[in-house]
């Protein structure tokens, strides 16, 4: 495999974001508009979402008439719109069917763009994880939910349309997190609390672990792909694991919020998180992200930027 760069972002003349009012997007549309400004980045938000900048499309994705008769050329698009599961969680069929749906829509409007590239935000939902092994492409996908399930499916829909004439890539993202993101998870969670002075608590000895990607590497990882020669599917996290404990405390240690860590006796049922990246480095060069408490020690700035203000 080579890292080789076949199609540089600045001979872009059209790059399309879409779900440019959610956390990646938000991320990634400033970042290309800074990186590459020769090219015209336009940002497609959903009309339920604020959107990145003043001069984002807001619109139903899945009115793919309008997106095109809006947007008539397209040289490279990212694909991130997507529902995410929220709490509480109870049926989640919904889940499936709006992903499968937003997949299908950028689909079509790609068989009439017939973009360069085209760079599909995936999930490591796609995986059944159980916590036995370290998750790699090569195992056979298998979700445990309706989301994995629809962004499976995705996968499969727009690798196989022959809508992009470098390929698709599909990238098979860990646990986001950055500045701005909502409280949804058990690290804003605890980043709140520890705001409010609030004691952290874990699950019998907190054992259990998650790959952390922060907002920006998974920005890096996103352009480096689209800018390779390589299609398929590839997981993108930061490549370590960290236990629940190890986020508490490096929460807990941030500079003034000295909070306690309390161990609950309650099971964490949910299982550990290990992600390979090995086969991105190897096929974009992507180099893994940045150590949890760099980004923790952004998001605590931003917190306390929020904070001044209130």
């Amino acid at each position: 495999m080579s890292s080789e760069t076949i199609f540089p972002l600045e001979k872009a003349g059209r790059i399309l974001v879409t779900g440019a009012g959610g956390l990646l997007g938000r991320a990634l549309v400033p970042r290309l508009r800074k990186e590459y400004p020769s090219a015209q980045v336009i940002a497609v938000a959903g009309r339920s979402t604020p959107g990145p900048s003043e001069d984002s499309i807001q619109l139903d994705m899945r009115d793919v008439e309008k997106l095109c008769d809006l947007v008539p050329s397209v040289d490279v698009v990212f694909h991130l719109a997507a529902n995410i599961p929220r709490p509480p969680l109870g049926d989640q069929s919904q889940l499936l069917w709006d992903n499968l749906r937003l997949a299908e829509a950028v689909r079509a409007a790609c068989l009439k763009w017939q973009p360069q590239r085209l760079i599909n935000a995936s999930s490591i939902s796609v995986y059944h994880i159980d916590g036995s092994t370290s998750l790699k492409e090569d195992q056979l996908p298998a979700p445990d939910s309706h989301y994995g399930i629809g962004k499976l499916a995705g996968e499969h829909l727009l690798a196989l349309s022959g809508i992009a004439k470098l390929g698709v890539v599909s990238l098979r993202m860990s646990s986001l997190y950055g500045p701005g993101m909502a409280s949804l998870s058990v690290l804003p969670i605890f980043m709140e609390r520890a705001r409010q002075g609030q004691a952290l608590c874990l699950y019998g000895k907190g054992e259990r672990t998650q790959d952390f990607l922060h907002v920006d590497d998974a920005c890096t990882g996103m352009i480096r792909a689209s800018e390779s020669a390589r299609p398929g599917s590839y997981n993108l996290a930061c490549g370590i694991d960290v236990s629940m404990k190890e986020l508490a405390h490096t929460v807990a240690a941030l500079p003034g919020w000295r909070v306690d860590v309390r161990h609950l006796d309650r099971i964490d049922h949910s299982p550990s998180v290990r992600v390979d990246i090995s086969l991105a480095k190897q096929a974009f060069g992507y180099q893994g992200g940045r150590t949890l408490a760099e980004g923790l020690a952004e998001m605590q700035a931003r917190l306390d930027e929020l904070s001044e203000k209130e």
